[in-house]
């Protein structure tokens, strides 16, 4: 969190199940791009929910749009499907 422009302050530490790869705040969760799968991760609570796999042949991919959606990328096959997810309130 911002304190005044002054930088950073840790407020809270949650462990999640391997290295993330990518990552975006969505509202007040954070979906983390891990391995080979999305999660959320609750920041109020720490509590996870799986999204769905992201695919074997790429890295998982967080992107926010400008609507407060976010867009998670998944290899099939040598092609890239693009899913918006709805995982977050506007901030």
């Amino acid at each position: 969190m911002d304190v005044g422009g002054r930088g950073f302050v840790e407020v809270k530490e949650f462990g999640v199940p391997d290295m993330v790869k990518s990552m975006s705040w969505c509202g007040e969760n954070i979906c983390l791009g891990i391995r080979r799968e999305y999660v959320i991760l609750n920041a109020s609570n720490g509590a996870l929910s799986e999204v769905f796999t992201s695919g074997r042949l790429a890295p998982p991919l967080v992107v926010p749009i400008p609507s407060g959606e976010l867009l998670l990328g998944k290899v099939l096959f040598s092609s890239l499907n693009v899913y918006v997810c709805c995982v977050c309130e506007r901030m």
